[in-house]
């Protein structure tokens, strides 16, 4: 193995480490998000029920 292909490698493993962290802090923002705008739908049409 070349110096050039264990950092091509190491490069490679830690852009996907990298993205997958991003990508999973993102997704967890935008779910949290989602569960606060279903909760405050649910709120906000609930009187409109009544």
């Amino acid at each position: 193995m070349t110096i050039t292909e264990f950092f091509v490698i190491w490069a490679v493993l830690l852009g996907v480490f990298f993205l997958g962290y991003i990508t999973g802090q993102k997704f967890g923002a935008y779910r949290l998000h989602d569960e606060m705008l279903k909760a405050g739908l649910e709120n906000i049409s609930e009187p409109e029920k009544k």
